[in-house]
């Protein structure tokens, strides 16, 4: 199950890096991008994931959930970059790893609520 979330997510993490970079590119700050860039990406993730890793139906309000919880994060992480001046790279890494572990936990936990 992992593994198949993992793949999901290298594909997920190509669309936010690409939307990313563009993103701070044009001068958006690092907060900004990470969350517009996780907003472009997340969709894909949450029905690839719904349908291929956890063999789960769409729930609009579980999708709902786990956008606002994780583009919180998102922001956060960005926010952090910001206020410390950090390289956009490393914020976007950071962002990256833990959205993969805590994703995936939460998403899990979504997904096999009702099973």
């Amino acid at each position: 199950m992992f593994t198949r979330y993992a793949l999901i997510g290298i594909v997920n993490t190509a669309v936010h890096f690409a939307t990313y970079f563009t993103l701070i590119t044009y001068g958006l700050n690092q907060s900004s991008s990470n969350v517009l860039a996780f907003s472009v990406a997340v969709s894909g993730s949450y029905l690839l994931n719904a349908k291929y890793t956890f063999q789960a139906k769409y729930k609009p309000k579980e999708y709902s959930l786990y956008v606002f919880f994780m583009g919180i994060l998102s922001y956060s992480i960005g926010y952090i970059g910001d206020h410390l001046a950090l390289p956009s790279i490393l914020s976007l890494l950071t962002f990256s790893a833990l959205s993969l572990l805590i994703g995936y936990k939460f998403s899990k936990l979504l997904f096999l609520k009702d099973k």
